[in-house]
């Protein structure tokens, strides 16, 4: 994609100066003192201190060899590293550890400074055959025997804490706004105003931080002790800390079970709002013979689950029980059977089978395409694209957004009931064939939920739009919004419109061996229900 052509040589510092007034305008309130100080004698620093700064920012990792730091427009460069240093920005003569020094160092310079033989090992043998003599810390000069300096960025962490109340995650980058800017990436343009924030209290972002250490524990394999220990009390509330919050817990969780900890699994999955934690929970005390227990759990689930897929979970443990205990099995629903069909084709090792099957039904007269869950999920995202996207509080917090902040939560269709009817309303006025098609020319490649850009064209959507009745794309898009997270999956893999009839049908193929997933299962079921078109096609190898 042509992106716009860059205003100056120092489009970085004006997004790095923007990003840092963001936080300042929403934060104040939040700021202590020495984070208000930083931003203010950012701002009094000379324009290539501050570029150096914010080039620096950008690059990984906080320690950077002199012969490393060249930029064109940053002059005089020398001044700049200076400005910074004597603030105390920047260390200038840092103490590094061994393991420091092999980040920085080529394999050849370490041969060099500590034999031959090291080039003959992979950079971690050779660590880990000099750590044992080589322990402390000495300057980048004295490890290697050259006049090289090495720089430390010392600010770092407090432009890491800016980032956090920018961002309100560590996986977003300063670079977001450059992105943006040359349109590699495009983002939707949501209302946001000081209130924007992803924290409300500095006990909120502690939270962030003690959590965020507890995930890099866990990445570093520490032991389970230990991550229970870091693991911090629940937060207040229900927002998406609490969210996040619990999926540590789930996590730790199924690490207890492994480790087979029982109790502490089951403490990891009590009250958790992770619906598959409460499931693993029934499904646990089950395994342990708790039956009681386990029914009376998956009962309390069972009445207030929304999920088809717990419901359909947690019933097969509850089945499992009952006939355990000599009890009346509760009856389930009936199982409706689904179009079915067989097709014998010839093998073809380096081909897909879905492929196979959309040539083999593909008529000039009634097209067949690979959609899978790329065709209702984009309808359904294009439609409701202002429901999705309503400047709910707590939802939005910066410009870079795929997609509410509130996405996982179980109330998101809730919060926006209002919105998403009057979208769906489009359905019975008919608008919607005008809206699904103008937004997708509109917002083509803006980055959003649902919506797969790539594997949709216009003439593609207009004959979905031709074929697929309104009355059948009210019933997909009720049930989808029944559970966002797990209704907008499992459906077909092909689909073909029938040009003269003005008809469709979805096609799931399976392969020899192949079975029906659980959530496709529970499509084919309500497409069975409502008499929608939807079959599988199992084919055999001729």
């Amino acid at each position: 994609m042509t992106g716009a052509p860059l205003p100056d040589a120092l489009y970085y510092l004006r997004n790095f100066q923007r990003a840092i007034q963001w936080v300042v305008e929403r934060n104040h309130d939040l700021l202590s003192r020495p984070e208000r100080q930083f931003a203010d004698q950012l701002n009094a620093l000379p324009t290539p201190a501050q570029a150096l700064l914010a080039r620096l920012s950008m690059r990984r990792g906080v320690l950077f060899r002199r012969s490393k730091i060249r930029y064109a427009e940053i002059e005089p460069l020398e001044s700049a590293l200076d400005a910074l240093a004597e603030i105390g920005w920047l260390d200038t003569r840092p103490a590094l550890t061994l393991q420091e020094v092999f980040r920085l160092s080529t394999r050849a310079e370490l041969a060099q400074r500590f034999g031959d033989r090291l080039s003959r090992l992979t950079k971690q043998a050779a660590y880990d055959a000099l750590i044992e003599s080589h322990a402390g810390e000495r300057l980048f000069q004295d490890w290697l025997s050259t006049d090289e300096p090495v720089h430390r960025v010392s600010i770092a962490p407090m432009v890491l804490q800016f980032r956090l109340l920018h961002f309100g995650n560590f996986y977003q980058e300063w670079h977001e706004y450059t992105l943006a800017h040359l349109q590699i990436f495009k983002y939707e343009s949501v209302p946001l105003d000081v209130a924007s924030r992803p924290f409300e209290t500095r006990e909120e972002i502690e939270l962030f931080y003690a959590l965020y250490r507890c995930y890099e524990a866990m990445s570093e394999a520490a032991e389970l002790p230990e991550l229970i220990a870091l693991l911090p009390k629940a937060p207040a509330g229900q927002g998406w800390l609490r969210r996040r919050w619990d999926r540590l817990r789930y996590h730790l969780g199924q690490e207890a079970e492994r480790q087979e900890g029982a109790e502490t699994a089951l403490e990891m999955y009590r009250d958790n709002t992770q619906l598959d934690a409460r499931v693993r929970q029934v499904r646990l005390l089950e395994c342990l013979g708790r039956d009681e227990e386990a029914l009376q759990t998956a009962h309390t689930l069972l009445q207030e689950s929304f999920s088809e897929l717990i419901v359909q979970r947690v019933s097969r443990i509850v089945t499992r029980l009952q006939r355990r205990q000599g009890s009346k099995v509760t009856k389930r629903v009936n199982q409706l059977a689904w179009a079915s069909s067989e097709l014998g084709l010839g093998y073809e090792s380096d081909r897909r089978v879905e492929v196979l099957v959309q040539e083999h039904l593909s008529r000039d007269d009634a097209p067949v395409y690979y959609v899978e869950n790329s065709l209702l999920c984009s309808l359904f995202g294009l439609l409701c694209w202002d429901a999705i996207f309503q400047p709910v509080r707590g939802a939005f917090f910066h410009p870079f957004q795929s997609a509410p902040a509130d996405m996982d939560c179980p109330q998101f269709v809730a919060r926006r009931r209002e919105a998403f009817d009057a979208c769906l309303n489009r359905l019975e006025t008919g608008e919607h064939v005008a809206t699904i098609l103008r937004t997708f020319a509109q917002k083509y490649g803006t980055s959003a939920p649902f919506v797969h850009w790539l594997a949709l064209d216009e003439p593609t959507l207009q004959l979905a739009l031709q074929c697929i009745p309104v009355e059948h794309l009210k019933l997909y898009f009720a049930r989808m919004l029944d559970d966002l997270s797990e209704n907008t999956s499992g459906f077909p893999d092909l689909v073909q419109f029938f040009l003269e009839t003005r008809t469709y049908r979805f096609i799931e193929v399976k392969g020899p061996g192949d079975r029906v997933q659980d959530n496709q299962r529970r499509w084919l079921q309500f497409c069975a229900r409502h008499q929608l078109p939807m079959e599988v096609c199992q084919v055999r190898w001729a």
